[in-house]
């Protein structure tokens, strides 16, 4: 890097190239897009308006889990309120096209999904003669299945898509 006089730093080009007019070498003549701008349209496609109200129902009986185990202390009110800013915050970047959102919550619902319901599945197969089939039995599973298909749902190649620094190699 060089130093110009009344302008700042200024790159040099390589040897035998010629330098664009503000001294940064041409990488190449299509129009470069700024990775800040946001998502390409307005509307996210249905994976991600999908995948954003899958995690909100499964949020929501979260909560409600939480704060019956915490007898609705002030303690539960308060963790169930911070994590619900959390995840609301986590939503509105994927809807808004945040890469960093979207591969978290990709990678959080199919692993946490998976484990959970892998975890059920084993559960009910080593307790099946003593199980009760209650509201636990029957909703943990379809939990499980609401945040693995979730996070599949945020791994699509139209949701990477709609965040515009997203690495479409890795999901």
């Amino acid at each position: 890097m060089v130093w110009d006089e009344g302008a700042g730093p200024a790159y040099r080009p390589r040897s035998g190239e010629a330098k664009a007019h503000n001294g940064i070498e041409p990488v190449s003549d299509e129009p470069v897009s700024d990775p800040r701008s946001g998502p390409p349209g307005g509307v996210p496609p249905w994976q991600v308006q999908v995948g954003a109200v899958l995690y909100a129902v499964w949020w929501v009986f979260v909560a409600i889990r939480l704060m019956q185990q915490g007898s609705y202390s002030a303690t539960a009110w308060w963790g169930v309120s911070v994590w619900t800013i959390v995840i609301g915050l986590a939503l509105y970047r994927v809807w808004r096209g945040g890469p960093v959102a979207r591969w978290f919550l990709h990678r959080f619902g199919v692993g946490v999904g998976a484990v959970l319901g892998l975890g059920i599945v084993l559960l009910a197969y080593t307790l099946s003669e003593r199980l009760a089939w209650d509201f636990s039995t029957i909703t943990g599973p379809l939990v499980a299945v609401v945040l693995f298909g979730a996070g599949l749902l945020f791994g699509t190649a139209p949701a990477r898509a709609w965040c515009p620094g997203s690495n479409p190699g890795n999901p």
